[in-house]
């Protein structure tokens, strides 16, 4: 099993989710609108190290599930070697096209910015993959 780590806070929800020998956690705002978190372990060893995704935003992946961005992170950290992968994105709006972004007041959500924070630091390598759409409420400049 991987390090623990702190999920819980005020105001978020946690699921969690095991079949097949590999455990998931994913952190959602109470509404389920904003994804902070996702987590996939497949190594039981505690000492196994994961490799942090930040991408753009979260779509349709959860704690039951993935997308396919989700499934492409998943079988590029499994290559590369990890025990497991953290997802997270510098936008916490889950939306199937970016332009959602643009939509609302505050796309990044309340807590994003301490799930990032704590998965990059809990993980040995971090792969930037948000893309050009960055640049929505300077967020490239953010990170």
């Amino acid at each position: 099993m991987a390090k623990k780590l702190k999920l819980e806070r005020s105001g978020v929800v946690v699921r969690k989710h095991a079949v097949d020998g590999m455990e998931s956690v994913a952190v959602y705002d109470e509404t389920e609108k904003y994804r902070f978190f996702l987590r996939r372990t497949w190594d039981a060893n505690s000492k196994a190290e994961v490799v942090a995704f930040i991408g753009l935003n979260p779509s349709t992946a959860t704690e039951l599930q993935n997308d396919p961005t989700v499934n492409r992170c998943q079988i590029y950290a499994r290559d590369w070697g990890y025990g497991g992968f953290i997802m997270l994105n510098i936008f916490g709006l889950r939306s199937t096209d970016p332009k959602g972004l643009k939509q609302v007041d505050d796309p990044t959500g309340s807590l994003n910015n301490t799930y990032i924070k704590l998965g990059v630091q809990h993980a040995k390598t971090v792969v930037c993959c948000w893309g050009t759409h960055s640049k929505l409420a300077d967020r490239h400049q953010q990170m």
